[in-house]
Order: structure tokens, then C-alpha cells, then sequence
């Protein structure tokens, strides 16, 4: 008997030396950024994720498995390869980014603006005869912010408030288009031009436009001017002269490029390039994500293709994706 228990103990005491040591190897590995696979059996280094983004009360998920739920999250120990990283909260539209991570390297989401779930409203227009200056209740809904932008005899004016709203709106050319929770899109019946009006800040500051693309588009056959405002892509169709929203972004917008012949615009972000056919009833980009800040974005007409530059280990690259 005791030569049974003294075996028992020998086999006891072996199993936890076996078991320190594993344990003490799984630990150094994962400190060193290495993780253990068992399925097939690899030792791989891992790497990381840094996320940031507005409102900082939003979750992020990686590949389906919340891991933060402010801003900044960080996740860590992440197997080499492709994730799907997802930023929610209620009320806003999500985040949606393929991202490959690569083994003791940090891959950063940083920045990211949600914007709100709201349907944009197209309210109203309206022109008043010149010298024959009448007064317009305009239809709009209850609440909504609005601006109202036009020349009448004594220049240039724009109005805000709250609707339901009521004003003297003289002589010329008065526009009021769509409305979303944070900006609204005038359309000019005279000139066909787009201004945007932003109410992000206390002060109101008008929203700068940085550009604007000209196409046509085949459902109507009438041109469309494609214009952007901070994080949305606009489509003003100049024969209907209704203003609408393609698109909201969660990243500023860079520029906007019409690739000539074809219903698409190249929308450069940060760090991603998105095609868009303007046509599409549904409006699904055609993501050409690099994961690199970009620069120098061109389009290639002949071949249908985006040119970027950007810089790797110190180095400035040119890359080509095709767009379709």
C-alpha cells in the first residue's frame, strides 16, 4: 500500500511539473504576442487592433465577439489573417471593415465618425415671380431644422429655423431640399447648384464642399451633378431638380472622381477607395479597402481602373485596383 501511494505521488508530482511547464510556455508565448492553434497545431505571433471612434459609448466587435465598449478599444492577441470589424450603437448607422492583421503589428481603426439613422426629407421648393414678392408657407414636418437660400430684390439672403415655418420670401429663386438630421442639401433651380448647410456645431458653421463629379444617370437619362458634403454623397438630378442622399459615410470623404462613360464616381476616404454606381437602386459600394492612407488618387479611363499612392516601411508605392 504505501509502495502504491508512493508511486501515485510520483505520478502526481510529474504530471504537475508537466503541467507548470506548459503553462509557463503558454505564458511566455502569449507575452511575447505568440498564441498556441490546436487545430492543425501552430505556434503563430499574433497582433493587435486600436480602435477609436465618435460616440464613444459604441461597441466594437471583431469577427462577431463584442471586445470594447468605449473609446478607445484595443484589442489584443489576434491570429494573423483577415477580421471583420464591426462599431455599432443605437441609434447610428454601423461600421463595417475587413481588416488583415499581421503577426506583432498593430493594425489601427482610428477616427471613425457614426453617423445617425435618420431619413433624410425632401420638403419643398419654391420660386417667386420677380417684382411680385408673396409670402409661401412652406410644407415641411413638424421639428425639422431647415434653411431657405435664394436672391430676393435686396440680395442674397438665407433663413433658418425650426419648422413649422412661415416667411416673406420676396422675389427670385428660393430652394429648399433634403433634410437630414445634420444637414441639408439646397438645390438652385436657376443655377442648378448645391450648397450644404451643417448644424453639427453650436454655431451652425456652413459645411465647405470640396468638390462635385457630373454624370449621367440611366434610369432618367438626365445629367446629375454628384456632390459631397463632410461624411455624404449627394445626387442633385438637374431635369427634375430634386436633390437626394446616395450615401453616409463613416469617414470624411477626400474627393469625389466620375469615371467618364459610366455611372460610376470613385469616392476616396482616408484609407479606402469605394466605387459607386449611381444607378444602383440600393447604392452598395464596391469597397476597395487598402488599410493604408492614401494620396495622388487618380483614375485610369482606359482601364477602367484607381491609381493611389501610398507608403510602406517607409517607402511610397503606386498601386492599382480595378474598379469593376
Amino acid at each position: 500500500m504505501l509502495l502504491l501511494r508512493h508511486k501515485t505521488r510520483k505520478i502526481v508530482f510529474r504530471s504537475l511539473v508537466v503541467l507548470y511547464f506548459f503553462a509557463a510556455t503558454w505564458l511566455l508565448l502569449f507575452a511575447n504576442g505568440y498564441r498556441i492553434k490546436f487545430s492543425p497545431f501552430t505556434i503563430s505571433g499574433t497582433g493587435n487592433v486600436h480602435a477609436s471612434f465618435k460616440p464613444t459609448n459604441a461597441d466594437v466587435l471583431i469577427d462577431g465577439i463584442t471586445v470594447g465598449a468605449s473609446s478607445p478599444t484595443r484589442a489584443r492577441a489576434l491570429f494573423p489573417g483577415t477580421h471583420h470589424v464591426r462599431i455599432r450603437a443605437d441609434g447610428y448607422l454601423s461600421y463595417d471593415r475587413v481588416i488583415r492583421i499581421e503577426p506583432h503589428e498593430t493594425t489601427f481603426v482610428n477616427s471613425i465618425q457614426l453617423v445617425r439613422d435618420s431619413t433624410p426629407v425632401f420638403v419643398a421648393t419654391s420660386t417667386a415671380t420677380e417684382g411680385m414678392p408673396e409670402k409661401k408657407s412652406e410644407p415641411m414636418l413638424n421639428g425639422d431644422r431647415v434653411w431657405i437660400s435664394g436672391g430676393g430684390t435686396t440680395g442674397t439672403r438665407v433663413i433658418r429655423g425650426m419648422t413649422p415655418i412661415t416667411r416673406d420670401l420676396g422675389a427670385g429663386a428660393w430652394s429648399i431640399a433634403a433634410v437630414t438630421e445634420s444637414t441639408v442639401a439646397l438645390a438652385r433651380l436657376d443655377t442648378g447648384e448645391i450648397q450644404f448647410r451643417s448644424w453639427n456645431t453650436p454655431d451652425h458653421i456652413e459645411a465647405t464642399l470640396p468638390g462635385h463629379a457630373a454624370v449621367t444617370t440611366e434610369d432618367t437619362g438626365s445629367p446629375a451633378i454628384i456632390a459631397l458634403s463632410t461624411f455624404e454623397l449627394w445626387q442633385y438630378e438637374t431635369r427634375e431638380k430634386k436633390a437626394s442622399l446616395i450615401y453616409r459615410f463613416s469617414k470624411p470623404i477626400a474627393t469625389v472622381i466620375p469615371v467618364h462613360d459610366t455611372t460610376l464616381v470613385l469616392v476616396a476616404l482616408a484609407d479606402e477607395l469605394v466605387a459607386f454606381n449611381v444607378t444602383d437602386s440600393h447604392h452598395i459600394p464596391l469597397v476597395l479597402t487598402t488599410g493604408m492612407e492614401l494620396s495622388n488618387v487618380t483614375v485610369d479611363e482606359e482601364k477602367k481602373s484607381a491609381r493611389f499612392t501610398t507608403r510602406i516601411d517607409g517607402r511610397t508605392k503606386i498601386f492599382e485596383r480595378a474598379l469593376y
